[in-house]
């Protein structure tokens, strides 16, 4: 069996942060929107908010080029973190590692 690790998503950037390092990256905010019905039958929109983590290669622009606000088009691997927070509590965090991303 062979195993799937690809997510795809087109979404409004929230902001973005290059870090510092030998290598160019940047963690990048996208917001995700999806439209749904409650039970009297209204729309109501859910936002979702997925962490981008972005190294300056082949199929990524340049992060000056990217401006919040934008939509964009990020294909990527799905990866998991584990860390402590401040109350010593561990906690799990979702990333996106984009393998290429489009400004639309």
């Amino acid at each position: 069996m062979n195993y799937l690790n690809k997510i795809e998503i087109i979404g409004k950037v929230g902001s973005i942060r290059i870090l510092p390092g030998a290598t160019t990256q940047a963690r990048i905010a996208v917001c995700t929107e999806e439209a749904l019905s409650n039970a009297d039958g209204e729309t109501i929109y859910e936002m979702t908010w997925h962490c981008v983590n972005a190294i300056n290669k082949d199929g990524i622009p340049d992060f000056d080029d990217i401006k919040v606000g934008q939509w964009i088009h990020v294909i990527g691997r799905m990866k998991s973190h584990a860390y402590i927070d401040a109350e010593g509590v561990e906690q799990r965090t979702n990333q996106i590692r984009a393998d290429l991303i489009e400004i639309l």
